[in-house]
């Protein structure tokens, strides 16, 4: 009987966890819906299946001492004593790591307590010990990776905790991690580096030691394998760190700008876009940095064909590329002259994008419309056929609402839409516009028959005849597509 009651009793606390993250995921769901991104939280089981997932689940206490964390001063305790082994030590910074994070009353607290320069001691040991070898190797890069990231919560968002950081010397500890034959090991040190250096305490003085800048230098060579921390730690390092970007630009370091500017052909396409990271970040800081043409036009190169990347590397692109453009009409023509516009709303037409993706792209667009005419027409023009294509592809009043847009009523002035986007010489706008010309005269619709006659009066069907031979495959294509469905209906020039 004691059994089943403690059965029931457990399957009730987990019924009430459940019920607690559905009614918690709702208003999540419910917002993406209100914001647009119906498929996202409706059409993707998947949303509520990783809310209920098994790890997603407060775990239930075992003990009535872990329902109270860990007094700060105790904790502390454990880290500072010479008789707390390492083990204990570790999971001491992760607790301390999981308290502080997201946490700035904790972190002052603890910043009092003197925690910084105990965790920083305990990087030092960490890193000599597991120089020396032996089986604790990866024990000891665990301290490391932990200590790592105390470190940088320390520093997230906190002058005070950046200055104590500094004060504690974690800089040059840090900074020798990303040579660490561990990636995880290297990757933690960048992250804390990176952290440190959005915050205005950043310490200039210590990148611009010859000794520093070499080290970091040497670790970007292309048979490096942590080339990847060494340039996300550079970028931030010279991001709006005009002393820096100087240092970096002095004649003494041509070799060290030149390594950089080759590792935007690597063929690892986040090395890649970490290279262009690094030279926008020097770029921004004075109008006399890499204005040689060809830079530029490579720069924009670069990140148009990382746009296409599947992964985060695509996600980011977009990001790096405004903050190449923003404000700079130079670098606006360039990235219009080299067709981003067509690629970015390729991308949008491809209904596909996530919800960061989707946000760099729209970013990108207000940058290039910000300034340029010719941007803001050819958005107007591509985006808005993109759009009314697919709205044509909805019930008959979003049909109709597209032969409004595309056939202005008789007495208007206005050049007919539809036979000027199929006269377009930019392939893209007549494909897209094509489509357009599909989704209205699918046969099964119960208003086609009428739109063909209006089509039809308007002089479409000479004008795809006159396509089906287009020198781009796709308008080809699309136009025999449409032209079949029309002559559905019979052809009024025969």
């Amino acid at each position: 009987m004691q059994l089943a009651d403690s059965t029931a009793l457990k399957t009730h606390q987990t019924e009430k966890v459940q019920t607690s993250i559905i009614l918690k995921a709702t208003p999540l769901l419910l917002h993406l819906r209100r914001g647009g991104l119906a498929e996202l939280a409706f059409r993707s089981p998947r949303c509520i299946s990783i809310c209920l997932r098994e790890e997603n689940f407060p775990k239930m206490p075992t003990s009535a001492t872990s329902n109270h964390p860990c007094r700060p001063e105790d904790l502390i305790g454990r880290l500072n004593s010479a008789h707390t082994p390492y083990e204990a030590k570790l999971k001491a910074l992760r607790d301390l790591k999981n308290q502080i994070i997201g946490n700035r009353t904790k972190k002052l607290a603890f910043l009092k307590l003197g925690a910084v320069p105990s965790v920083v001691s305990i990087l030092s040991s960490a890193a000599a010990a597991q120089g020396g070898g032996g089986d604790n190797r990866e024990f000891y890069e665990s301290v490391l990776i932990q200590s790592a990231a105390v470190i940088g919560s320390f520093a997230c968002g906190l002058d005070a905790g950046v200055k104590a950081v500094l004060d504690a010397g974690a800089f040059p500890l840090l900074l020798s991690l990303i040579s660490h034959l561990n990636e995880k090991v290297a990757d933690a040190g960048a992250r804390s580096l990176k952290l440190i250096y959005q915050s205005k305490r950043a310490p200039k003085y210590e990148f611009l030691l010859e000794k520093n800048m070499e080290f970091l230098l040497s670790l970007l060579n292309s048979k490096n394998e942590n080339k990847d921390a060494s340039l996300e730690s550079l970028a931030a390092m010279v991001k709006e760190n005009p002393e820096v970007s100087a240092k970096f630009m002095g004649p003494e370091n041509g070799r060290a700008l030149n390594v950089v500017i080759e590792l935007m052909k690597d063929k690892h396409p986040r090395t890649r876009l970490l290279a262009c990271m690094c030279l926008i970040s020097i770029r921004n800081t004075s109008t006399s940095y890499l204005q040689d043409s060809g830079i530029k036009n490579t720069l924009v190169s670069v990140l148009l064909e990382l746009l296409d990347d599947p992964g985060p590397v695509g996600d980011e692109a977009s990001f790096v590329l405004s903050s190449l453009i923003t404000e700079k009409e130079d670098m606006q023509k360039i990235a219009f002259n080299a067709n981003l516009i067509e690629k970015l709303c390729e991308h949008l037409n491809a209904g596909s994008c996530q919800a960061k993706r989707l946000q760099g792209i729209f970013l990108v667009l207000g940058d290039l419309c910000s300034k340029l005419e010719c941007c803001r027409d050819r958005v107007l023009d591509l985006q808005g056929m993109y759009a009314l294509s697919n709205v044509a592809s909805g019930n008959e009043l979003h049909k109709e609402a597209v032969m409004n847009q595309l056939l202005p009523q008789a007495g208007n002035d206005t050049e007919k839409t539809l036979v000027k986007f199929l006269q377009s010489t930019d392939s893209r706008l007549r494909t897209a516009t094509l489509w357009a010309l599909i989704n209205l005269t699918f046969p099964g619709s119960p208003g086609t028959c009428r739109r063909v006659t209006e089509l039809r009066n308007a002089g479409i069907i000479t004008q795809l005849k006159n396509m089906v031979n287009d020198h781009c495959l796709d308008v080809k294509l699309r136009a025999r597509m449409a032209l079949g469905q029309l002559m559905i209906f019979g052809d009024s020039s025969s």
